[in-house]
């Protein structure tokens, strides 16, 4: 049951909704774009790839006339590199992908939306992985460096929040899924790859951060934090050791270098003893500590917890997603969804708490939700109370924690508020308040349905976050 107690948020607050570029955009071959890494991925089976996904490209005005009249005033999405730049450093941009983005923008304004822009969202241009291996060479961080100082001339007036990278903290888990490789965890130079890549993309964040800074924009820029928090699974002392240093190694070695400006001791120590130091000039490290390179607020995604255990599997990034999902520990405190993935809304408060005490930043929440398998009736509805169950509950936690603990929380926005594409399974797995009439196999009409869970929002946004619900 939940509790009694009502809070009102500020009016300032972010009441948002959050998509990608590559899951919702669609259009992957019109008008200029350049293929990206992910563009190679294809379907497995009956999913749907990403060449149309939810084809905001063409349906942008209505979605964000959608958007407005659910009462947001908020939209995160990302911007394609390959669809400004398409191959990574062409020496002219694409004026019609400028454009696109442009039109986004201003339409969002127009309708009292706040544009929070991803500059990269996993959708690395597929040139410049052929061209010199991508985010293994520091050639990147300079082309990156490019793109992002043309959308801040172009757009930093109008948007004032700006992401560097989505999830960054993944590449110490995955790192071929930010460079397009297929370097086994197996190969002996498996760890110099990996923490050369991890340094390459810190140096490209410091760097844009910096060069943010210096341009006098009147807005903000910050980092985004795949936050994944886990518990000893027993009080025994070494699972309460493998969950300190899980958590270190998956969340706090990536926010402690973006926040420090130097790699932390265990890091360091890591580096030492594995002989994978990545290469770091003086420059670099100059850069790191330089005063404009601070960000100005932490962003991250929340959708579950997990356990810690002294004897589990290690994640295997070869391996399938259901490969690794299999070896996952089961909380038995808690419920799981029907894909798996345990529901824990006290972990957000955990999180917001943990987060703020460490780091003293502001925080703002820009992917959060349930992924199911909606049904559409055949009278014209979708009955999502799972969804509005899950996001009442979470939405409550952070009440709690802006309210009852201080944590200065500045943004909810929840993950595909129109229904997109999941990365693994599709569209047999949504996340919107807002249903898009097509399957993974069939395009249908693409129309755009409010689902039950769209009234709900609504409403908790008009209260300002104060009326929840029954319980």
């Amino acid at each position: 049951m939940l509790d009694n107690k009502k809070y009102a948020l500020s009016s300032s607050f972010l009441w948002g909704g959050a998509s990608s570029a590559s899951q919702f955009e669609g259009a992957a071959n019109e008008d200029g774009k350049g293929a990206t890494i992910l563009d190679r991925k294809k379907g497995h089976g009956n999913l749907a790839d990403f060449s149309i996904a939810s084809d905001f490209y063409h349906h942008y005005k209505e979605d964000i006339h959608l958007l407005a009249d659910l009462g947001l005033n908020s939209f995160r999405f990302s911007i394609s590199w390959a669809r400004i730049f398409p191959n990574g450093n062409d020496e002219v941009p694409n004026e019609k992908g400028l454009q696109f983005y442009e039109n986004v923008i201003d339409e969002c304004l127009k309708a009292g939306i706040e544009p929070v822009v991803t500059l990269y969202h996993f959708d690395e241009p597929l040139s410049i992985l052929k061209q010199y291996g991508g985010w293994t060479s520091k050639r990147a961080i300079e082309d990156f460096k490019r793109y992002a100082a043309l959308l801040f001339a172009r757009f930093g007036q109008k948007v004032k929040y700006w992401l560097t990278f989505n999830e960054c903290n993944f590449v110490l888990k995955a790192p071929n899924n930010f460079t397009g490789k297929e370097v086994s965890q197996h190969n002996p130079d498996f760890l110099t790859y990996k923490y050369q890549v991890f340094h390459n993309f810190n140096i490209a964040h410091f760097a844009v951060v910096a060069m943010y800074h210096a341009m006098k924009l009147p807005g903000k820029i910050g980092c985004m934090l795949a936050a994944v928090p886990t518990y000893p699974q027993t009080p025994n002392p070494l699972d309460v050791l493998k969950n300190q240093q899980k958590n270190q190694s998956s969340m706090y070695d990536f926010l402690d270098v973006l926040t420090q400006g130097a790699y932390p001791a265990n890091l360091q120590a890591l580096f030492s003893r594995e002989k994978c130091w990545p290469e770091i000039s003086l420059e670099e490290t100059a850069l790191m500590q330089n005063p404009l390179s601070k960000m100005d607020f932490i962003s991250l995604s929340y959708y579950m917890t997990g356990l810690s255990s002294r004897n589990e599997q290690p994640f295997d990034p070869n391996a399938s997603n259901a490969q690794n999902a299999a070896k996952r520990l089961i909380n038995k405190e808690l419920t799981i969804s029907s894909f798996g993935w345990p529901q824990d809304p006290v972990g957000l408060r955990i999180i917001l708490n943990e987060l703020f005490h460490r780091y003293h930043l502001p925080l703002m929440i820009v992917e959060n939700g349930l992924g199911a398998k909606d049904v559409l009736t055949e009278d014209g509805h979708v009955h999502d109370d799972y969804r509005i169950e899950y996001m009442k509950r979470h939405i409550l936690e952070m009440e709690h924690a802006i309210v009852d603990d201080g944590v200065p929380v500045i943004g909810y926005l929840p993950w595909g508020i129109i229904d997109l594409v999941s990365s693994s399974e599709g569209f047999s797995k949504r996340y919107g308040v807002i249903y898009v009439n097509r399957t993974d196999h069939d395009l249908k009409d693409m129309r755009r349905i409010k689902k039950d869970s769209f009234y709900w929002y609504k409403h908790v946004i008009a209260t300002h976050g104060q009326d929840l619900g029954d319980d």
